[in-house]
Formats: structure tokens, C-alpha cells, sequence
């Protein structure tokens, strides 16, 4: 699949070069693996793999930054990670809370009570591929 993008990338942008490590990270997905010592199904609903050395791909929120990261291969957390910025509160207390007029003001702006976003710690088993020191 990543050979198949490639192509159709290079067909439509100026010449560039592909590195050695490409992330493809899946997200959503049931594997069979092997954990403490047993053969389990692993479901990653949210989730990535984050095995030590993986990259990984923790989109943020519109609007925010994304990061590409590398797993930790932490075992309580069956080697996974979440992938996305997360949630403040749940779908249904943000329908209550907010009115169409609030999604019309700025993610970034809070003069008239829109929601404002930051950015929080790494997600657990993984770190910056940038060479950040963060760690969870």
C-alpha cells in the first residue's frame, strides 16, 4: 500500500526521495499476539501498535500539530498507544454544552466562551521521534 501511494505521489508532486523508514501505522484493528506468556487477540480501538522502535503517527486535534513517534514496546500496555488527541469530555456533554455558534469561533480563540485546545503529555509507551527526551 505504501509503494502504491509513493507512485501516485510522485506522479503529482516535484521530484522528492523517500528515506528508509516510512511510517505506516495501522489504527482500529484486532491482532493475534503473544503477551505474558499467552497467545491473545489484541484490539487497538483508538489505539496504535507502539512495539520499542515502531513509528507511529498521534494526530492532534484540527488545527493542532501531529507528531510521528517511536514505541517504548511497553508490556501493561500490551505494546499500544493511543492515537489521537483525545477527549475533554464525551460527545454527548459537548452537545450539551456547546451551540452551533460556538464551532463557528476559532479552535484557538476563547473571547466569546469557544473551546480552547492544548496540547497534554505523550500518550503512554511512547516517545517524540524527534529525539524529544519527553517520556510516559
Amino acid at each position: 500500500m505504501v509503494d502504491l501511494v509513493l507512485a501516485a505521489l510522485a506522479c503529482h508532486l516535484p521530484a522528492f526521495e523517500v528515506t528508509s523508514e516510512v511510517v505506516n501505522c495501522h489504527h482500529n484493528y484486532v491482532e493475534r499476539e503473544h503477551h505474558f506468556g499467552a497467545n491473545v487477540w489484541v484490539t487497538r480501538k483508538g489505539a496504535i501498535r507502539a512495539r520499542e522502535g515502531d513509528l507511529g503517527i498521534i494526530p492532534g486535534s484540527m488545527g493542532a500539530r501531529s507528531y510521528i513517534v517511536r514505541g517504548k514496546g511497553n508490556p501493561e500496555s500490551f505494546c499500544s498507544s493511543a492515537h489521537g488527541a483525545g477527549r475533554r469530555m464525551s460527545r454527548t456533554a459537548a452537545e450539551k454544552q456547546f451551540t452551533e455558534a460556538d464551532m463557528t469561533t476559532p479552535w484557538h480563540s476563547s473571547e466569546s466562551g469557544g473551546a480552547q485546545w492544548s496540547m497534554g503529555s505523550q500518550p503512554n509507551g511512547l516517545n517524540l521521534a524527534s529525539g524529544s527526551t519527553a517520556s510516559a
